[in-house]
């Protein structure tokens, strides 16, 4: 059976998901995005209205195929699972996170998206995925969720030299920063881990 890789990618801001292309993945073209979450975090930006979704969750009922609990939501151009509603608890999600790198699906790769204020919480979940990265928003100061993910990754050995895929920064169009160079230093240095520049 082929297993396809699953890229966890960190984020700060609910707008990286329009940014993916910069968090060091390669092209997208083949993959699918899933939130990790268990209340779903990115849905404001795809929905005024919250619906309810099986989300990653959906994968536990058995022969389900990925591209069923998928959608395709305007403005990406990549199809997205947002988190379930109503929420499940964190076990399923782990367990239903460990499907992924062999469900049925016409995608080859897998991009898990978590929060970073919910990472430690989450991170069991995360035993499997192929690799982790973090995708920054510059117009976001250092944080204590910051220091607390990268204390969380390098307990979890996710900063080990084949699974870490970097320190991305990206700069979203409606969120200017002044100063972009102090801030990236400042980023760099809290996090404490290997950095490659997004």
């Amino acid at each position: 059976m082929t297993r396809r890789p699953v890229h966890a990618v960190i984020y700060s801001h609910v707008w990286a998901v329009q940014a993916l292309a910069q968090a060091g993945i390669g092209e997208l073209q083949d993959a699918a995005v899933v939130e990790l979450a268990v209340n779903s975090n990115l849905q404001p930006v795809f929905e005024a209205v919250p619906r309810p979704r099986p989300g990653l969750a959906g994968l536990l009922m058995p022969g389900t195929a990925l591209d069923q609990v998928l959608q395709s939501v305007h403005g990406l151009p990549w199809p997205i699972a947002l988190a379930p509603r109503p929420a499940v608890p964190v076990a399923a999600l782990g367990s239903a996170v460990a499907l992924l790198e062999s469900t049925a699906s016409r995608h080859d790769r897998i991009v898990l998206m978590v929060h970073v204020a919910e990472l430690p919480q989450l991170l069991p979940a995360l035993a499997g995925v192929s690799d982790f990265r973090v995708l920054w928003d510059l117009a976001d100061a250092p944080s204590f969720a910051l220091a607390s993910a990268g204390e969380a990754l390098a307990a979890s050995g996710a900063l080990a030299p084949d699974r870490w895929r970097g320190f991305h920064l990206y700069q979203h169009a409606d969120r200017p920063v002044a100063h972009a160079a102090a801030r990236r230093a400042e980023l760099l240095a809290v996090l404490q881990a290997p950095a490659a520049a997004g």
